[in-house]
């Protein structure tokens, strides 16, 4: 399924996703193909994890137990944290469609796609504001 684009492939996601599926880089688009049937997935910014990533550095830059320099290098990891934990919900969408078929995508997009993502999210905001504040806190608690 070549669009024109074929000078925009992004080559890690194919490989990534064992070649089901291709991301036309600078569109935000994935095709994937299961020898049957075929879905274009655009992943636009309620997708690309962005909005949860800003949450997570609302929250800690409002967090009381962590200086300047320390949020900085909990920022970077959140962001990616974040990216890795969005590539792995949208490879695992992706070998989903490819193997089950696009009727499946709903499912695996706004059910096992979500709760992939949020299990990331929800370990590292344990280990950053709840571990992080016990672990400073130990004498206290």
């Amino acid at each position: 399924m070549d669009n024109g684009a074929s000078g925009y492939h992004w080559g890690f996601f194919s490989r990534a996703s064992l070649k089901f599926s291709h991301c036309i880089f600078g569109l935000g688009l994935i095709a994937i193909n299961n020898g049957f049937n075929a879905i274009t997935m655009s992943i636009d910014y309620e997708c690309s994890g962005v909005i949860e990533t800003a949450a997570f550095w609302a929250l800690l830059a409002f967090y009381p137990m962590y200086q300047a320099k320390e949020k900085v290098v909990l920022a970077l990891l959140g962001f990616l944290w974040m990216y890795v934990a969005n590539v792995i919900r949208l490879i695992l969408i992706v070998l989903i469609v490819h193997t089950f078929g696009v009727d499946h995508f709903f499912l695996a997009h706004s059910i096992i796609g979500r709760i992939v993502f949020y299990i990331f999210a929800v370990f590292f905001y344990y280990k950053v504001f709840t571990y992080g504040y016990l672990a400073k806190n130990k004498k206290k608690v």
